[in-house]
């Protein structure tokens, strides 16, 4: 949890809205591998397109977390 506190937005008790580059994303599941045991947790990620997020809709508190706006290459 500590780890995906630092790389997305915590919407729900486990679960996190991360907006990253595919590096970012192979170099987040090298870190996890690292962290959990495989045996007994679970960490699942999913990737949606770009047409895909507009069509996220949210019942209840909360909103949908927007990309950063400035993006550095």
């Amino acid at each position: 949890m500590k780890l995906l506190k630092g790389s997305g937005f915590h919407v729900q008790k486990s679960v996190f809205e991360c907006h990253l580059s595919l590096r970012q994303v192979e170099r987040l599941v090298k870190l996890l591998y690292r962290r959990i045991d495989p045996e007994t947790d679970s960490v699942r990620i999913y990737e949606l397109c770009e047409r895909c997020v507009p069509e996220i809709r949210v019942i209840g508190v909360g909103e949908v977390s927007a990309p950063p706006l400035v993006k550095i290459i």
